[in-house]
C-alpha cells in the first residue's frame, strides 16, 4: 500500500468513526428529548436535527462523489491526449463536488451555533443586557455563515473551466488564503463570543467549585471546535499550493464533532432533570416551570417579617423547563403537598398573628380597670 493509500484509509476510518459518533449522539439525545417533552420539541432540538441532515449529506457526497476523484491516479499507459482530458475531467469533477461538501458541511456547522445559541437563550431568559448581547451574537453568527457559503463563488468560480487549475496554485492562490484567513478569524470569533454567554452565567452562580467544573466543560464545548480550525487553517498550504484534501477533511471532522457536541448538551440536561428537587410553577406562556422560591401571599411575608425571617433568602436553583402531562402528572402529588404545607403555615402564621393582637386588646382592656380598683 503507497503513503497516498494509506492516509487514504486513515482519513475514511476516521470521518467513518466520527459519523457513526455523531448519528448515536443524535438518535440518543432525540430519544432523550421526546422523553423529556412528548413530543414537544425545542428550537434547538430541530436545528441539531438540520445540522445532523447536513452533515448526511456531506457524508454521502464525499463518499461517493469526491473520495474516488481526490485519490485517483492516471495510468502511465493511457495516450497523452487522452490522458489529459481524464486529469482535466476529473479536476473538474473534484472541484465542483467538493465545494458542494464543503458548504453542505458549513451549513451544518452554522446549524450547530445556533443550536448553542437557542440553548444558551433559555438561560439568560428576562435578562435585559444579555439579550442584547444574544441578538449581536446571533446576527454576526449569520452573517459568518452567508460569508463562508458564499466563498467558493469569489475565490475560484471556474466551474468545467480549464482557469480552475489557477486556484490552487496559480494566480488566485493568494486571494483563495486571505479569504480563508478572514474566515477563520470570524468564526473563530464567533465561537468565542458564544463562548462568552454560559462562561458569564458559571461565573454568576452560586453552586460548589466542582460543580462549576462540571458546567464549565458540558457548556464550554465551543473549544474544541476553535481548536480543530486552527489546526485546518495550519495545513492549509501545503508545498506551496492551497491542500483541498487537507481543508475538506478537517471540514468534515470539525463538522461531526460539532454536531457530537451540540447533541452531548442535552445529555447534562436529562440528568440535571432527574437530579434536580424542584417546586413548580408556572409562566405566562403556559409552560411549567420550576423555581426555588413559594409564591406567598402578602400577609404571609408580612408575618414571617414581624417574626424577623428574610424573605430573600431563596435557594438558587437552575430552571428546567417541563411541558404537557408529563410535568403536570409526574410532579402534582409533591407540589400540592408543598403547597398546602405552605398555606398551613401561612394559616398558622395568621392565626398566631390575630390571637396576638386579641391578647393585646384584652391586656389594654383590663389594664385600667385595675388601677381604678
Amino acid at each position: 500500500m503507497t503513503e497516498v493509500g494509506a492516509f487514504a484509509n486513515c482519513r475514511e476510518i476516521s470521518t467513518s468513526v466520527l459519523f457513526g459518533l455523531a448519528s448515536v449522539s443524535v438518535v440518543t439525545r432525540t430519544i432523550i428529548r421526546i422523553s423529556q417533552r412528548r413530543l414537544r420539541p425545542a428550537i434547538d432540538d430541530v436545528l441539531v436535527l438540520v445540522a445532523y441532515g447536513f452533515l448526511l449529506a456531506t457524508f454521502v457526497i464525499i463518499y461517493v462523489k469526491v473520495i474516488n476523484p481526490m485519490y485517483w491516479r492516471p495510468s502511465p499507459d493511457l495516450p497523452p491526449l487522452e490522458l489529459a482530458a481524464r486529469i482535466m475531467n476529473t479536476t473538474y469533477t473534484l472541484h465542483v463536488w467538493t465545494f458542494v461538501a464543503m458548504t453542505t458541511a458549513t451549513c451544518s456547522l452554522g446549524a450547530v451555533k445556533f443550536s448553542f445559541l437557542w440553548f444558551f437563550k433559555k438561560m439568560i431568559d428576562r435578562i435585559r443586557a444579555w439579550e442584547i448581547y444574544w441578538w449581536a451574537v446571533m446576527l454576526y453568527t449569520l452573517a459568518t455563515l452567508v460569508y463562508a457559503v458564499t466563498l467558493p463563488f469569489t475565490g475560484c468560480p471556474f466551474f468545467y473551466n480549464p482557469r480552475v487549475v489557477e486556484c490552487s496554485a496559480g494566480s488566485r492562490k493568494k486571494l483563495i488564503l486571505n479569504q480563508a484567513i478572514v474566515y477563520y478569524a470570524l468564526d473563530i470569533t464567533s465561537d468565542i463570543l458564544i463562548l462568552a454567554i454560559p462562561v458569564g452565567i458559571i461565573r454568576k452562580i452560586r453552586v460548589r467549585p466542582s460543580q462549576k467544573v462540571v458546567l464549565a466543560i458540558s457548556l464550554c464545548l465551543t473549544v474544541v471546535i476553535i481548536a480543530l480550525g486552527i489546526v485546518q487553517l495550519a495545513g492549509l498550504i501545503y508545498n506551496g499550493a492551497v491542500d483541498s484534501i487537507w481543508s475538506a477533511y478537517w471540514q468534515f471532522v470539525i463538522t461531526e464533532v460539532g454536531v457530537i457536541l451540540a447533541a452531548a448538551v442535552a445529555f447534562r440536561s436529562f440528568f440535571v432533570t432527574r437530579s434536580k428537587p424542584l417546586i413548580a410553577g408556572f409562566s405566562a406562556n403556559g409552560r411549567q416551570k420550576m423555581s426555588g422560591r413559594l409564591n406567598m401571599s402578602t400577609a404571609g411575608r408580612s408575618w414571617y417579617r414581624n417574626q424577623g425571617v428574610s424573605m430573600d433568602s431563596t435557594v438558587d436553583v437552575e430552571e428546567v423547563e417541563l411541558t404537557g402531562s408529563q410535568s403536570r402528572t409526574s410532579n402534582s402529588t409533591e407540589v400540592d403537598s408543598q403547597y398546602r404545607s405552605a398555606d398551613s403555615l401561612m394559616q398558622a402564621g395568621r392565626g398566631a398573628q390575630a390571637a396576638a393582637t386579641s391578647l393585646s386588646r384584652a391586656s389594654a382592656h383590663s389594664l385600667p380597670a385595675a388601677h381604678v380598683v
